[in-house]
C-alpha cells in the first residue's frame, strides 16, 4: 500500500509540473511554471536584501563546494541581477 501511495504521489507531481509548464498566461507571456520560478527568485532576492539591510556589517557567507556554491561569487550575482533588472524593465 505504501509503494502504491508513493507511486500515486509522484505521478501526481509529474502531472502537476507538466500542466503548469504548458499553461500560458497571455497577459504576462509566461507559463505558470515560469511565473512560479520568477516569484521564488524575487522572494529570495528580497530576503537577501532584508538580511543585508538588517546587518550590513555581517560577513558574507562563503560556502565552498556546496550544492549551489557555483553561483555564489560576486560576479555571477551581478550578472544575474542585471538580467533580472532587464526582465523587470521588459515587463513594465
Amino acid at each position: 500500500m505504501a509503494r502504491e501511495s508513493l507511486r500515486l504521489v509522484l505521478s501526481a507531481l509529474v502531472c502537476a509540473l507538466g500542466l503548469s509548464a504548458r499553461s500560458w498566461n497571455a497577459d504576462t507571456q509566461r507559463s505558470q511554471l515560469q511565473a512560479v520560478t520568477y516569484g521564488l527568485t524575487k522572494m529570495r532576492q528580497r530576503n537577501q536584501a532584508l538580511r543585508t539591510a538588517s546587518n550590513p556589517q555581517a560577513p558574507v557567507s562563503r560556502r565552498r563546494n556546496g550544492r549551489w556554491g557555483f553561483g555564489r561569487d560576486q560576479g555571477s550575482k551581478g550578472y544575474i541581477n542585471e538580467i533580472l533588472r532587464e526582465q523587470d524593465r521588459d515587463q513594465t
